[in-house]
């Protein structure tokens, strides 16, 4: 199970990113600006918020095994597709159809954690779910800037679809995982829709989750877009295989996010999302001109982006008021939404303000998500004196 829900949720994060690091490509293939390029990025994230909040609707008849394999073939069409694309316009339709699809596939890797028999085996497979992320991410961002450098546009995504074809294999032959399917009862599948909907807006937790989520991707997309555009320019003018090659600094963010989850679950995750906080503009005021702090400054930047990935995951899967797979679907709304958002702000503000505009960008986020926060909080205090904390 855990190698089935690690490369479901690597497939899926592998398409998400294709574009981040080729920007040299892109400008040059497309004739277009850099910054212009980076919009790409937005794409399938825009498709992913539109699509998340129907995403259990889809696919609820389906099992989460079945869906899961159906949405990594579609995904290695997408890919190939992306290999005979002609024009710009034509990509970002493709990405932002990509995105459509990985709702489906990690609401329902979503559901099979929330299967889990108990608290500890629930850990386990978080734990496998979000490295899956992490190593889906990175390779997502390294691996096509690497293969179009050595074998051209076409041959690079044609072989990003391979890839996908070799897990979708090693997943289809896995054991102990037919078994698997839903387990929302017929009642709660017969629930209106807008009445489960508003279940998952109204409750605090929840929305104190998709607040957190909304910045969570937000920074994330907008700080590795501005550096995707940033290393493709002066001082740096990093051709694509170099700019994708520092993205791999992200890989270590896999040793924290399995050995830190009993930290998430014994301790106050409050405390820890200040830790992490502090710990992530540590690393975005590290990241200067100088070329070795990027590096290590996107190996921190990604240690605590991930372990609060982890952290929300964590308590998204404990949700019991609404179906895991629908919550988890307005949670990636949210999420995905903010990744959108700070793709878009990060290229355009990139161009007008530098690197200084980014952060000024991300600070107002953070500080009204804060001001959201503490208000639910003290809302929610009023009504029952306790954390955040399960």
């Amino acid at each position: 199970m855990r190698i089935f829900i690690t490369l479901a949720s690597s497939s899926a994060f592998f398409n998400l990113y294709q574009t981040q690091a080729i920007y040299p490509w892109l400008a040059t293939r497309y004739a277009v600006e850099i910054s212009q390029a980076g919009w790409l990025s937005m794409a399938s994230l825009f498709g992913m918020m539109l699509c998340a909040p129907f995403a259990s609707k889809l696919t609820y008849k389906l099992p989460p095994r079945k869906t899961i394999i159906f949405g990594i073939y579609i995904s290695i069409t997408f890919n190939a597709c992306i290999a005979i694309s002609k024009t710009l316009e034509a990509l970002f339709l493709i990405r932002f159809f990509q995105g459509i699809i990985l709702p489906c596939i990690l609401t329902s890797g979503m559901t099979i954690i929330g299967q889990a028999q108990c608290k500890e085996k629930r850990t386990k497979w978080i734990g496998c779910y979000v490295t899956g992320t992490i190593m889906g991410s990175t390779l997502s961002r390294f691996y096509p800037a690497f293969a179009i450098d050595t074998m051209g546009w076409q041959w690079g995504f044609i072989s990003c679809a391979g890839l996908l074809l070799l897990a979708l294999l090693i997943m289809a032959h896995e054991k102990h995982v037919n078994t698997i399917t839903t387990t929302t009862n017929n009642d709660d599948e017969k629930t209106f829709y807008f009445k489960q909907l508003r279940h998952a807006l109204s409750d605090k937790t929840l929305i104190m989750i998709y607040s957190i989520g909304f910045g969570l991707l937000f920074t994330q997309s907008s700080v590795f877009t501005a550096l995707g555009i940033a290393l493709s320019y002066p001082p740096y003018s990093k051709t694509a295989g170099e700019i994708g090659l520092i993205y791999l600094a992200c890989l270590p963010a896999i040793i924290a996010v399995i050995t830190v989850p009993k930290m998430y679950i014994s301790k106050n995750e409050t405390l820890l999302l200040i830790i992490l906080l502090a710990l992530l503009w540590g690393s975005m005021l590290l990241m200067t001109k100088n070329y070795y702090l990027v590096i290590f400054s996107v190996l921190l930047f990604s240690i605590a982006t991930y372990l609060l990935q982890a952290l929300t995951t964590a308590m998204l899967s404990q949700v019991r008021k609404v179906p895991v797979r629908f919550a988890s679907g307005v949670y990636l709304f949210f999420y995905y939404g903010g990744g959108a958002l700070g793709a878009i702000c990060s290229a355009t503000l990139y161009s007008a303000g530098g690197w200084a505009g980014v952060t000024i960008a991300i600070m107002m986020v953070h500080a009204l998500i804060l001001a959201l926060l503490l208000w639910l909080t003290a809302a929610f205090n009023k009504k029952k004196p306790c954390t955040i904390s399960h």
